[in-house]
């Protein structure tokens, strides 16, 4: 027959290793890392909706004088402007293909959104979707409307943007 004050010691001495094993279960997920391929997805995506990250639109306004230039007309701006617009993208180019630049180039992106006026990012929402990346942006602009921008990311097997689509 067992004593109270056995079964007390008894009780006492599994409270602390049944203590340790739930907090082992609850914090065993918490510190997963999250995939290469999404963080880059993360890190261009928020660089992509930054409103004049490094004051990136700023410098491009200065450069062309707020010229409305349509996508066939890049080609034949003058070598000035030309490298104001490499300059836009430096920051991105670090994070997507050359290909993938050109084709922002070519669809003003994301120049259309900041030309728009001032905003801040509220939130990005990413999700894995068939070999890619599908998000949501959104976008406050001064005024308070919010936008809800939509697309995919196709990232190469470096890890480097080689697709945006933007809906």
């Amino acid at each position: 027959m067992i004593g109270d004050g056995n079964v007390k010691h008894f009780k006492r001495s599994l409270f602390l290793p049944i203590l340790l094993l739930a907090a082992l279960v609850l914090f065993a997920g918490c510190n997963r890392e999250e995939p290469e391929q999404l963080r880059s997805a993360k890190q261009f995506l928020t660089e992509f909706f930054t409103y004049n990250s490094n004051g990136r639109y700023e410098k491009l306004e200065a450069h062309i004088g707020g010229a409305d230039i349509g996508a066939d007309d890049i080609a034949a701006l003058p070598q000035e402007m030309l490298q104001a617009y490499d300059s836009y993208y430096s920051s991105l180019s670090k994070l997507a293909t050359a290909e993938c630049i050109e084709n922002m180039k070519q669809n003003r992106y994301p120049i259309k959104y900041e030309k728009q006026g001032r905003y801040s990012l509220l939130n990005i929402d990413i999700a894995p979707d068939n070999g890619a990346y599908s998000f949501t942006a959104e976008l406050s602009y001064d005024g308070g409307a919010v936008e809800k921008v939509s697309g995919t990311v196709t990232l190469n097997s470096e890890n480097i943007v080689e697709k945006i689509t933007v809906s």
